[in-house]
C-alpha cells in the first residue's frame, strides 16, 4: 500500500468518531482522572483524532522533512499527553487545551527533525520578536530603534540579544565551502 492509500484509509477512519458533547467529554474526563478508566482514555483519543490531523495539516508545509503521517503522528503523542495533564479545574476545554498544546509543541518537534545546520529555536524566536519589533517600529516612527529600545519593549535578555544580533551579522556560506570558525561563536 503506497502513503496516499494509507493517509486516505487513516482519514476515513478519523471521520466514524465525531466530536463529542461537552457533556460526553467531561463524563469521559472525569472516568479517567478519578477511576483511571483506560477505555474513557481511548475514547478521548479516539474522538480527538480529528482535532489533531487539522492541526498537523496548517503545520504540514512547515515541514519538508516529515512526511503527513508522521506529522498527525506526532499530534496525536501531544494530544495524548495534553488529554493526560489536562486539568478538570480549568476554565478551558479539553479541546482549547489540547490545540493550545499542539501549536506550542509541534513547530518544536519539527525543527528537531530538520537534519540541517540551525539555529536554536529559542534564538529563532527572539530573532522574530526583535525583527517584529524593529519593523513595526520604523513604520510608525520612521526610524530604527535603540538597542535599549528593542531591549526594553521585547523584554529579551542581554544573551539573546547578542545572539539575535551575531546572527545578524552571519552570512550564508556555500555548501562547496570549508566552514572555519575564526571568532569561536556559539552557533
Amino acid at each position: 500500500m503506497d502513503e496516499q492509500a494509507i493517509t486516505n484509509l487513516f482519514m476515513n477512519e478519523i471521520y466514524q468518531y465525531p466530536v463529542l458533547s461537552i457533556v460526553k467529554t467531561n463524563q469521559l474526563l472525569k472516568d479517567y482522572k478519578e477511576n483511571g478508566s483506560e477505555e474513557a482514555y481511548q475514547k478521548l483519543i479516539i474522538h480527538n483524532l480529528g482535532l489533531a490531523k487539522t492541526v498537523a495539516k496548517k503545520y504540514q508545509s512547515q515541514c519538508q522533512t516529515m512526511n503527513y503521517l508522521d506529522l498527525v503522528q506526532e499530534s496525536v503523542l501531544i494530544m495524548m499527553k495534553a488529554i493526560r495533564l489536562y486539568d478538570m479545574n480549568s476554565e478551558a476545554k479539553l479541546s482549547t487545551y489540547i490545540t493550545r498544546s499542539l501549536k506550542k509543541t509541534l513547530p518544536v518537534k519539527i525543527y528537531k527533525y530538520d537534519p540541517n545546520i540551525k539555529v536554536p529555536y529559542q534564538v529563532k524566536i527572539a530573532e522574530r520578536k526583535y525583527n517584529n519589533y524593529v519593523k513595526q517600529y520604523q513604520k510608525e516612527t520612521g526610524r530604527i530603534p535603540s538597542r535599549q529600545e528593542i531591549q526594553q519593549e521585547t523584554k529579551l535578555s542581554d544573551y539573546y540579544m547578542k545572539a539575535v544580533e551575531e546572527l545578524s551579522q552571519v552570512k550564508p556560506k556555500s555548501l562547496d565551502e570549508t566552514c572555519v570558525d575564526k571568532n569561536k561563536t556559539r552557533f
